[in-house]
């Protein structure tokens, strides 16, 4: 984040574009713009976490930094995502890596916790659903979640 405080709610109530459409939320969503998507919280958490599936991923619009105009930024990066693991790996520097497939699509996801943040990793065709920080992964090129904050099955 920016590291600069802010009013709790400043971002629902804040209209963003994306594919041609504008998103508010509900107080704010009149004619032709659209409510934002579904936000979910998970115990013990203040954050509101944006329900993200394929559509939005894959058209979705973002902002640069000011400082460099190549780094990616979402503007309200708690996100969360529903889906089947298809695949863990265990990395050397700590992290574990997940592979989802998105609920209602093919679209496969990285999502990583790290070693700071000591969640069991799911096993493969688990239905979870992952909270944590939507970021683009300079380093693989792909968006990711990362860290995961929490997940938790959907039965």
């Amino acid at each position: 984040m920016d590291g600069e405080p802010r009013p709790r709610g400043d971002a629902e109530e804040q209209p963003f574009t994306l594919r041609g459409h504008t998103f508010a939320s509900p107080s704010l969503a009149t004619g032709s713009i659209d409510m934002l998507p579904p936000k979910h919280n998970y115990p013990g958490s203040a954050a509101n976490y944006w329900l993200l599936d394929e559509q939005l991923i894959s058209n979705m619009q973002i902002v640069v930094t000011p400082v460099d105009a190549t780094v990616p930024v979402f503007k309200m990066p708690h996100a969360v995502v529903e889906g089947v693991v298809s695949e863990v790996i265990n990395e050397g520097d700590g992290d574990h890596h997940i592979w989802l497939t998105l609920d209602n699509s093919k679209f496969k996801l990285a999502c990583e916790i790290a070693p700071q943040n000591p969640l069991t990793p799911p096993a493969v065709n688990d239905h979870v659903r992952i909270y944590g920080i939507w970021r683009y992964d300079f380093q693989h090129g792909w968006w990711e979640i990362h860290p995961v904050d929490f997940l938790e099955p959907i039965v």
